[in-house]
């Protein structure tokens, strides 16, 4: 596929077609619950919650 090409593809798309609500795990939950909710959801990364706010991502390179 040219450059061209994929710009054009790409274009016909706006961010709300592409967006999900991000998998999240709650700030004191452990190692294990941390790989087993990885491994359940086969994700490579979660959005850390604390009190319903986001406050940070940990993934598996982490």
């Amino acid at each position: 596929m040219s450059k061209t090409n994929f710009v054009n593809i790409a274009s016909k798309k706006i961010a709300k077609d592409i967006m999900h609500i991000p998998e999240t795990i709650k700030h004191d939950s452990t190692i294990t619950d941390f790989a087993k909710k990885l491994a359940q959801l086969d994700v490579s990364r979660l959005v850390i919650k604390k009190d319903e706010k986001h406050i940070g991502i940990a993934t598996t390179k982490d």
